[in-house]
């Protein structure tokens, strides 16, 4: 994941759009316009890295 994304901020928000039902396609697109400018390009792989990554990982469910 390149280094400009691997922040906090980005992850969270990829968890957020993903949480809300944005596909990794629209969550990339969207997410490159926001951190990387007009012409910025995320792959769904990274968006796919974002979620798998940090604290806010997914949760267990309590049984």
């Amino acid at each position: 994941m390149p280094k400009i994304l691997r922040t906090v901020e980005f992850c969270e928000d990829v968890k957020t759009m993903t949480r809300n039902g944005h596909s990794k396609r629209d969550t990339a697109k969207k997410l490159a316009k926001k951190y990387l400018g007009p012409n910025g390009k995320i792959s769904p792989k990274t968006v796919r890295i974002a979620l798998e990554e940090g604290p806010l990982a997914p949760k267990e469910p309590k049984l």
